[in-house]
């Protein structure tokens, strides 16, 4: 055991340091879950007061923060196929343009060929159908540093900076969200 880690079990096994120790154990795990739902959920405010102040017709969902595949989308061009969005808002967090091919409205080889043609960024660790363009963003939900970033008091820089890099994102890139939606299957 490391000195630190050696600190750390002697503080808290003490007699009148363990039972509070203890009990935030036991919570913390919901702790972060709210920590996480109530960052998300003021990100989604601040774009919504971008959208707002540009006098935009754009719409913004914001998934379940918890599911597999959680998304903040910002839809451009009245399409919910196609969105400027971030992935995987309580693990490690992608950013880029998504495309719901499932149902059907895409080809997938028109889809292909023309992201080829673009030359837009891509992570080659992620293959995804459903990726135009794709990028991991710096921050893990699950690691400290980045809780350390959504601390209630301490929140509002980083939901700002979260907030400004997708709609910022959105707008440069609606001339390829708006190409996309062209490209839907009638």
């Amino acid at each position: 055991m490391s000195e630190y880690k050696e600190a750390k079990f002697n503080f808290i096994t003490k007699s009148e340091n363990f039972k509070a120790a203890f009990e935030v154990s036991e919570q913390m795990e919901e702790i972060k879950k709210k920590l996480i739902t109530d960052f998300w959920k003021a990100v989604k405010i601040k774009i919504e007061s971008k959208i707002e102040e540009k006098k935009l017709e754009w719409t913004i969902r914001l998934d379940d923060v918890f599911d597999t595949y959680s998304k903040l989308h910002i839809f451009t061009s009245g399409s919910y196929d196609i969105s400027a969005s971030y992935e995987g808002l309580s693990k490690n967090l992608l950013f880029g343009i998504w495309i719901h091919t499932q149902n059907g409205n895409f080809d997938q080889k028109d889809i292909d060929e023309n992201i080829k043609k673009k030359n837009l960024f891509m992570d080659k660790n992620l293959n995804s159908k459903h990726w135009i363009c794709w990028e991991n963003y710096q921050d893990h939900f699950n690691k400290i540093e980045t809780l350390m970033k959504i601390l209630i008091d301490i929140r509002e820089k980083f939901a700002d900076e979260i907030a400004t890099h997708l709609f910022k994102f959105a707008e440069e890139n609606k001339v390829h969200i708006d190409e996309f939606c062209k490209m839907r299957i009638q």
